[in-house]
């Protein structure tokens, strides 16, 4: 009966620790992907989010980014709060954090 709260995910590549200077699409990929492996640690899955927060540097990649989330999220999609924000001081564009129950 309890959730996971996970923080905001880059683009990080969990092979190499780096960021990759990649499209918005692939960004949105690697980070939704980053956050499917984290909750299945935690016992949890991308059926099981209720919540999620997007922050990206350019509300122009909205249609983008949202073309990927919906592929993560075909049923009951979670609620979400989309944000533009500044630009980080590495290079990218997307961080998602999420919260699941368990």
């Amino acid at each position: 009966g309890g959730f996971v709260f996970v923080s905001g995910q880059l683009l990080v590549d969990r092979r190499t620790g780096r960021i990759p200077l990649v499209d918005v699409r692939r960004q949105t990929r690697m980070v939704l992907d980053n956050i499917k492996v984290i909750l299945k640690a935690h016992g949890s899955s991308m059926d099981k989010v209720v919540k999620c927060t997007v922050y990206i540097t350019n509300a122009a990649y909205f249609d983008e980014v949202n073309d990927v989330y919906r592929r993560y999220f075909r049923r009951n999609p979670p609620a979400r709060v989309f944000c533009t924000v500044g630009s980080w001081p590495k290079k990218f564009d997307v961080e998602i954090d999420c919260i699941a129950v368990v």
